[in-house]
């Protein structure tokens, strides 16, 4: 299977570094769990630019279809979601959050009268590391636009009076 990325879809700013991120980010998961049996392997990836497109290929093992599609003629047993539990349950140990998972994300691997099912599409996923400093980032952007407004900023003073909240410089 090729999954293939056309980072021009995305409408990249000059400055905007998150896509060609969570491409590597999604590659470096990829690899991490490849002899896991969480996911699909990955075999090999690349980039290539043609036509000033950017397109971003990743080679990986075929793992079945879609939980969305298998479940049309099929149900899920309370077996099968503790197989779905424990592949998330590996991954949360290994210190990853897929951050998207859902039916067309998990995939059903049928082999004569088993079924297994992977855990696919990390293109969303961070590492906890990265989750928490991502959230860290995000809460001091935060502060410094909240101190930047003036009106926001008075308010919190009466909030901190209000509550007799003392702030040390």
């Amino acid at each position: 299977v090729i999954k293939i990325i056309n980072t021009n879809m995305y409408n990249l700013a000059p400055n905007d570094e998150y896509l060609i991120d969570s491409l590597i980010n999604e590659i470096n998961i990829m690899n991490k769990i490849k002899n896991t049996n969480i996911g699909p392997k990955i075999f090999d990836y690349w980039m290539s630019k043609n036509k000033n497109v950017l397109n971003v290929y990743i080679v990986m093992e075929n793992k079945g279809i879609t939980l969305k599609n298998w479940l049309l003629n099929n149900k899920l047993t309370e077996t099968h979601k503790k197989k779905i539990k424990n592949k998330i349950k590996k991954l949360h140990e290994m210190n990853i959050i897929h951050n998207d998972l859902h039916e067309s994300n998990i995939l059903v691997d049928k082999n004569k009268k088993d079924i297994d099912f992977f855990i696919s599409d990390f293109g969303l996923s961070e590492t906890k590391k990265n989750l928490f400093e991502r959230i860290k980032k995000d809460d001091y952007n935060l502060f410094l636009y909240i101190n930047e407004n003036y009106k926001i900023n008075q308010y919190l003073s009466l909030i901190l009076k209000l509550f007799k909240i003392k702030i040390k410089n």
